[in-house]
């Protein structure tokens, strides 16, 4: 095989690759309930209510500014935003493919060994990297979901492309060109700051290896000019705007506190169900002993994949206990550890003159022939994971981590949750049209979409910094805090749906959605919304009037109850009735009854 023919097969296995990513990630394509909080964000701003969740209130609820931003940009065409998201999340994959398809067959400026006509070579020019990534059930899944994994994802590939291509070069385009991606990483995941930073430190390093100090501080200089004039002023912004640096969501997740026990439950869950992935601990092993002090494209490529991986695990993946939708915090890396394998186990293969070395080669050759084989066959294992009991109508959570694509994509009853969430939140949109209704969700981000409710509260606290600030529960990792019946009262809550239904009958509301009826747990009550909705909907809305039940149970259903049972009932009418509403008469009539019974 001549290097002209070499090539083109390179180029033609990539595109493949890229083809059966799209295909398999479009094939799986679905949305995240979280990429709603997100949405709503987006429709605000374009609304003119600002980058905010609830009108009127700054807090940044969303952690990917420049998913968010391109995500703005498709909608303000008029694209709906499930579509845009998928549509940017498939590109972004493909982008991230063809990336390491070109890095894994020394396509961008790394060396690729003189051709010879050995059976070898087509192994050499098969992108392994890239037909894993396209095999990989759980790398496909994050290939849309709505949020921002598949564009972190190529960002990582572009990032080790332009730190170990072409060294010699003394031109100070690429560290520029770095310190843009560096910043655009941090402004995709606030996690991407460990990538920069890792990224920072192997330049500076090179280049003091390669030339010398001055040029080394230079280039980090350069470096740090298009970091500096994108994030001042974008943390001026912030400060102004949101008046805090770091976002909401750091502190609801508990960003700066760490769970090592739970970050690897994550990691070792992921390898129960792709145990393949295992053999980026060779690379793990080899590279800190043989190769991170050597100086050609390759091998600094194998090193920088290698230790970034290892740094992301360590100092993120596992230290924040990983994440509550299984695989993805680990897709973004899952390139690199695969690549660093491929890289070594071409060089093995093609020996220091470019020959096969013996028939041990053999055995590494058909490795990476079976890994993209095996990234296909593994998805039987993930499965089990979640195939409990209650399987297929209810998944298990091993240790609290979900498999997020199925919950939010399944049917049942012949509807998704998102299907479901979009239908009866298009008829509440309806019933509470013009209405100041004040609702709170607890894992129902898409109601919140699509009722475009006045003021939705996101009971985990990722858009409420009331909430974010509680102290950490280590209960479901980024679910450790939630807000109380008392902060839910205090902001004037007036729903809550898909809850458990109140035990007493004037808290629950329901509301006819089509055939069906969805109910809803009132917090407190409010005389004139609730006036409102029954003139508006009498047959579609049922809710209890309380005056009327107050007085009958005045009348009649007092008598039967114990001191005990009275004590209650009275303390649940306050908070339910008596804090919100003025009813000088009913109240006087209650503290007579009070007296009656000698209760203070």
């Amino acid at each position: 095989m001549n290097r002209h023919a070499a090539h083109t097969v390179r180029w033609v296995l990539i595109l493949v690759a890229a083809g059966l990513a799209c295909a398999h990630a479009g094939a799986l394509r679905w949305v995240s309930d979280d990429a709603f909080i997100t949405f709503r964000y987006v429709d605000n701003w374009l609304d003119g209510l600002g980058i905010v969740y609830n009108a009127g209130e700054r807090v940044e609820g969303y952690t990917h500014p420049l998913w968010m931003l391109l995500l703005t940009g498709l909608r303000a065409t008029g694209l709906e935003l499930v579509l845009s998201s998928q549509i940017l999340s498939i590109v972004s994959f493909a982008l991230g493919v063809v990336v390491y398809g070109m890095l894994g067959t020394g396509m961008l400026g790394t060396r690729w060994p003189g051709a010879s006509p050995t059976r070898t070579n087509l192994i050499l020019a098969a992108p392994v990297t890239s037909l894993i990534l396209a095999a990989n059930y759980d790398v496909a899944v994050w290939g849309t979901g709505g949020l921002e994994t598949a564009l972190f994802l190529a960002e990582i590939g572009v990032t080790l492309w332009l730190l170990t291509s072409h060294p010699e070069s003394t031109s100070l385009r690429r560290p520029a060109m770095l310190g843009l991606l560096s910043a655009l990483l941090v402004l995709t995941r606030p996690d991407g700051v460990l990538v920069a930073v890792t990224v920072f430190a192997f330049l500076i390093v090179w280049e003091r290896q390669e030339r010398s100090w001055k040029r080394a501080i230079t280039v980090g200089l350069v470096y740090g000019v298009p970091v500096l004039l994108i994030f001042a002023p974008y943390l001026v912004w912030k400060l102004w705007y949101y008046g805090d640096i770091l976002p909401n969501t750091y502190y609801a997740k508990s960003g700066g506190s760490a769970w090592f026990e739970q970050g690897i439950r994550y990691v070792g869950l992921y390898l129960q169900g792709h145990p393949s992935t295992a053999v980026f601990l060779f690379p793990a092993v080899v590279v800190p002993a043989s190769l991170v002090r050597r100086r050609d494209p390759e091998s600094r490529l194998i090193t920088a994949s290698t230790i970034l991986v290892l740094v992301y695990l360590l100092f993120f993946v596992i230290r924040v206990g990983g994440d509550f939708m299984y695989a993805r915090f680990l897709v973004p890396i899952l390139p690199p550890a695969f690549l660093s394998f491929e890289l070594l186990a071409k060089r093995w293969l093609r020996g220091a003159d470019g020959a096969t070395v013996n028939r041990a080669s053999l055995v590494v050759a058909v490795v990476l022939v079976l890994l993209p084989v095996s990234a296909w066959s593994e998805t039987r294992f993930r499965h089990q994971i979640f195939q409990g009991e209650n399987w297929p109508n209810t998944p298990d959570r091993p240790h609290g981590i979900a498999d997020e694509r199925w919950h939010w994509s399944h049917h049942r009853q012949g509807e998704s949750p998102i299907e479901m969430h979009e239908r009866i939140g298009g008829i509440l949109d309806e019933y509470f049209d013009g209405l100041s209704v004040r609702v709170s969700i607890r894992g129902q981000a898409s109601l919140g979409y699509f009722g475009r409710f006045s003021y939705v509260l996101e009971e985990y606290g990722l858009t409420d910094p009331g909430i974010a600030r509680l102290e950490r529960g280590l209960t479901r990792v980024g679910h450790e805090k939630r807000a109380t019946p008392e902060y839910l009262r205090e902001k004037d809550i007036h729903f809550r749906f898909f809850v458990d239904r109140p035990e007493v009958p004037y808290r629950l509301a329901y509301f006819r959605v089509g055939e069906k009826t969805t109910y809803a747990h009132m917090l407190h009550y409010d005389a004139d919304l609730v006036e409102e909705l029954r003139r508006r909907h009498p047959q579609q809305i049922g809710i209890v009037r309380f005056p009327e039940y107050f007085d009958l149970w005045c009348e009649k259903g007092q008598a039967s109850l114990s001191d005990a049972e009275f004590t209650e009932a009275v303390q649940d009418f306050e908070v339910f009735y008596f804090a919100k509403n003025e009813a000088p008469v009913r109240r006087e009539k209650l503290s007579q009854l009070m007296a009656a019974r000698s209760i203070p």
